[in-house]
């Protein structure tokens, strides 16, 4: 625990290309979502919501899409404070097993939470999928290079 070592530069461009496809998957899939009215009207039927008037359609279009902002921010968080703190790992602080340690298990929620989603009609899901897989990947063969470094 006590070897700390700075992010290789292929690592570190690793972590922010997953991160980044990640956080435009998300963001993509969210403005579909908002876009789509048919979503919207599926939305009202399940909640039991019949817009009476206007305002009550726009109030509930303004609920929809706040949820749909809400959903976005929770899915993104994890990847994009992992793509801040590599940068200052790469740029000033070291990273160790206790690094390693904590962003895989984050990861793994995060990637819980998308396939919790079971969203498998879209590709977005896939794609999310498999950037969360390789990111943990990439994550964890970091420990190798603390082992080298011992």
């Amino acid at each position: 625990m006590l070897s700390n070592e700075k992010i290789p530069k292929s690592k570190y461009y690793l972590i922010l290309i997953f991160t980044s496809i990640i956080i435009l998957s998300i963001s993509l899939e969210s403005i579909f979502r908002a876009k789509d009215l048919s979503l919207f009207e599926n939305w009202l039927d399940i909640n039991n919501m019949t817009p009476v008037d206007d305002y009550d359609f726009n109030q509930g279009f303004n609920s929809y899409i706040v949820i749909i902002l809400s959903n976005m921010f929770l899915k993104i968080m994890i990847p994009a404070s992992l793509s801040i703190y590599s940068y200052f790992a790469y740029i000033r602080i070291r990273i160790n097993r206790l690094f390693i340690f904590i962003w895989t298990v984050l990861l793994l929620g995060g990637l819980a939470y998308e396939v919790v989603g079971l969203n498998i009609g879209s590709i977005f899901f896939y794609i999310n999928i498999i950037a969360y897989i390789g990111l943990i990947l990439t994550i964890v063969s970091l420990d190798s290079l603390i082992d080298r470094s011992k």
